[in-house]
This record gives C-alpha cells, sequence and structure tokens, in this order.
C-alpha cells in the first residue's frame, strides 16, 4: 500500500512505508492513503512497525496477568478440560494487548482466572474419588 507522509512539514509521496521510514519518519510522524477521511499518526498504522510489545506508544495501562503458568499446571495436575480452556484464555491476554484492544485483553485474563479456579475446585474433587474409587490419578490422559 502506498502512503503520503508529512516529514518537516514537508508532504511526500505515495510511497511505501520502508521508504517513508527511510525518509526519517517517526511514530508522530503523520501519514495519510486513499480512502482515509484524515491523517493518522504513523505509530498507529502496523505497516509502520512501530507498535511495541507493551503499546507504551499507544499509552495503554500495563497488560493484565496472563495466568499462563497457572493453567498450564493446573491443566496438567488438576483437570485436563478444563485446564485446556484456561490455556486457551490466558493465551489470547497477550494477543489482544497487543492489537491494541485493552477491554478483550482484561475479558480474557478475567476468563482465564476463573478457568484456573474452575480447574483447580476440580482436581479437589476429583482427587478424593479417585482415591475412594480406586481410579488412578491419570485415567484421563
Amino acid at each position: 500500500m502506498q502512503y503520503w507522509a508529512l516529514i518537516n512539514n514537508v508532504k511526500v509521496g505515495p510511497l511505501s512505508p520502508a521508504q517513508i521510514l527511510a525518509l526519517g519518519a517517526t511514530p508522530d510522524t503523520l501519514v495519510w492513503t486513499q480512502g482515509w477521511q484524515q491523517w493518522v499518526p504513523a505509530a498507529s498504522v502496523i505497516e509502520f512497525g512501530f507498535q511495541t510489545r507493551n503499546n507504551y506508544a499507544n499509552n495503554l495501562p500495563p497488560c493484565p496477568d496472563t495466568y499462563f503458568a497457572w493453567a498450564i499446571v493446573l491443566m496438567l495436575m488438576c483437570c485436563l478440560p478444563a485446564g485446556i480452556v484456561a490455556v486457551v484464555y490466558s493465551s489470547s491476554v497477550e494477543s489482544h494487548y497487543t492489537r491494541g484492544d485493552y477491554e478483550g485483553a482484561l475479558k480474557a485474563s478475567d476468563r482465564a482466572k476463573i478457568w484456573c479456579i474452575v480447574t483447580f475446585v476440580l482436581g479437589l474433587i476429583g482427587a478424593p474419588v479417585a482415591i475412594f474409587t480406586g481410579m488412578p490419578f491419570n485415567w484421563f490422559i
């Protein structure tokens, strides 16, 4: 895709993102392409590569907890099916956050936490049942 940019108050373009970056574009450089209503900072356009893992350019709060380590341990030690759900939610937290979807990251983090708790409770219920019935602990594997 070709963009126009305002670099040192001079309109340049149409150029590729790499060419605009070579001209000294910064995250605050305004860019525009056909079909857009207004000029936007280059930091908000994925093709320019200014997004950081922590999204400081977008002034987002810190990334919510992922609970990934807990989800993995609980999946292996307590209840595989519920643990898989916890792992799926916990692995989606950072992907939501890096896309700038902070609300989605919060929801995924809350759901990962809930599913970690559910997995732990099912493990607490399942262990005595397995001991009482003589069923091996690894029956679900």
